[in-house]
């Protein structure tokens, strides 16, 4: 069996001087064998950019202002 690491990192952005919060997350819904769907919430709501690092190398995923975020991941290796 080959196992495989994935690690992911949230990054927020906003024009506020001040960083939004992470109120709850980032969590993990959605499980099938190659996609999942990575969530957050913030106050105030701000951009953020998800980063997926694994074997296949470094992808970004920008996603747009929300107070509840979320990313969907797809093409990964069970």
């Amino acid at each position: 069996m080959r196992l495989a690491c994935l690690g992911v990192l949230l990054a927020t952005t906003t024009v506020a001087d001040a960083a939004p919060e992470m109120v709850k997350g980032p969590y993990l819904q959605d499980l099938a064998p190659t996609s999942i769907t990575v969530m957050w919430q913030l106050e105030p709501p701000a951009p953020a950019r998800v980063v997926i690092d694994g074997p296949g190398g470094e992808r970004a995923i920008e996603v747009a202002a929300a107070r509840i975020g979320e990313a969907k991941l797809h093409g990964l290796t069970p």
